[in-house]
């Protein structure tokens, strides 16, 4: 790698700003080489007792983990499975990275996952910690994944890695909050968040905006075809639809509020 130092400029600079995030010195990724991130590489290279001169050779990249690893590899990795706790560590480093609160990220693993980052259903292409379908990583790597070092994969091995897993997810979580902030005209809530990672963004937006008191089965036939027990509030196979007793746009939010505050931690 070529010594990198002020006025330094391109994709090397920004894989350095990157490395820099994840180690939590917010310096954005521009790939210039000003004095944000100068300050940030002497504070970094005190910090892991090297020469302070702001300039990155072989000695700042290594520490930093430029030379042989991509930046999702420099996260932590947790030290537990199933593990809000051991989970942590590497999430605070994805919301450095992402702008993606630690404590939002932490709600939605735990809802998908139980923070198991191994856990694939039988029924479900979904994987990882944010069980994100095959069609959706395939998609968010190809929109985020490079900035990472995440590259296309036909067999998708890093989504079982719960760094690379968590970024993607992040990056997720980021677009559906764009789009609900756009559709409502405010901040989305984390669970107007989990309404978009139930329905998809677009659904979402129209659901939450829909009249509270009308029933959700009316207004979104083929979702309730599809998730019945989320539109019904007795839903049995066995007895008669109408028995079945719609739930209102109001008690589907409550449903998912009551689901969405299990996992706050």
């Amino acid at each position: 790698m070529s010594l990198l130092k002020i006025g330094s400029t391109g994709d090397a600079v920004k894989a350095l700003q990157r490395a820099l995030t994840a180690k939590g010195y917010s310096v954005g990724d521009d790939g210039d080489f000003g004095q944000n991130t100068f300050k940030a590489v002497i504070a970094f290279q005190k910090k892991v007792g090297l020469n302070p001169d702001g300039v990155v050779g072989k000695d700042t990249s290594d520490a930093l983990g430029l030379n042989s690893k991509a930046v999702w590899e420099t996260l932590p990795f947790p030290v537990a499975n199933r593990s809000r706790a051991a989970a942590m560590p590497t999430l605070e480093a994805v919301a450095r990275l992402t702008g993606v609160s630690a404590k939002l990220l932490a709600t939605f693993a735990s809802i998908e996952s139980a923070f198991d980052y191994t856990v694939k259903p039988s029924t479900s292409s979904a994987e990882g910690w944010f069980q994100i379908l095959d069609a959706t990583w395939d998609a968010l790597v190809k929109a985020y994944g490079a900035k990472y070092g995440i590259m296309p994969d036909p067999k998708r091995t890093l989504r079982k890695d719960p760094r690379a897993n968590a970024l993607m997810g992040a990056e997720l979580l980021a677009e559906n909050t764009r789009a609900l902030k756009k559709a409502l005209g405010r901040e989305p809530t984390d669970v107007e968040l989990y309404a978009a990672h139930f329905f998809g963004a677009g659904t979402a937006g129209k659901f939450l905006s829909a009249v509270k008191s009308a029933q959700g089965k009316s207004l979104f036939p083929a979702q309730a075809k599809a998730n019945p027990g989320i539109f019904y509030a007795k839903y049995n196979p066995k007895l008669d639809p109408i028995e079945w007793q719609p739930r209102t746009v109001a008690e589907i939010i409550a449903l998912f509020e009551k689901k969405v505050s299990a996992h706050r931690g």
